[in-house]
């Protein structure tokens, strides 16, 4: 269990809706876990937001790069052309530290601040203790299960066997059936 977590859903599920920047639309921000990095992920999150099915769509994790003098560069994740992080990754001098799941997991609760549902699109299909899906469920579906904040949290988790094709065209058949609700829901693809 993350406490932090919790305790961060638990100040964002009281906190968002008194926020003036907080959306009254329901229309779900869509949400890129670091697995499903690629250009066709991202031409269909454009697709729905053209489409007036989803508000936008935002990475959840960071580049962070340890340079040789001991210095970090850090860049919010990375969308097909980003120039920067390409340059970063080509140094051969810049070691890659990964993104834990608690950081992916607080940026989606963060992003409640300004959007009543979150849909986050991941292909971590693990079990562990404290991985993505559990986190999502436990700390943070919990708290908004419980809550009378409105808020929604749809997990869309790509299944180890589906083509990336085939899960964009169920994440998209989902868009266009789903009607938005509060409380955490888990769907895999």
């Amino acid at each position: 269990m993350s406490k932090k977590l919790r305790a961060m859903t638990e100040d964002v599920a009281r906190l968002a809706p008194t926020s003036k920047a907080y959306a009254l639309d329901p229309t779900p921000l869509v949400a890129v876990d670091e697995c499903l990095k690629s250009r066709r992920v991202w031409q269909a999150v454009r697709s729905l937001v053209r489409s007036r099915l989803a508000s936008g769509g935002v990475t959840l994790w960071q580049e962070t790069y340890l340079n040789p003098d001991g210095s970090i560069a850090t860049v919010q994740g990375e969308t097909p052309g980003r120039q920067e992080l390409r340059a970063l990754r080509r140094n051969p001098l810049l070691r890659r530290m990964p993104c834990p799941d608690t950081d992916i997991a607080s940026f989606a609760v963060a992003h409640f601040y300004t959007n009543q549902n979150i849909v986050v699109l991941s292909s971590d299909t693990g079990e562990e203790r404290n991985g993505l899906r559990a986190l999502f469920g436990r700390d943070v579906g919990e708290v908004i299960d419980n809550e009378t904040s409105g808020l929604g949290l749809t997990l869309i988790v790509q299944a180890g066997a589906t083509r990336e094709v085939e899960f964009i065209e169920g994440v998209i058949a989902e868009f266009r059936r789903s009607v938005w609700e509060t409380g955490f829901r888990e769907l895999v693809i």
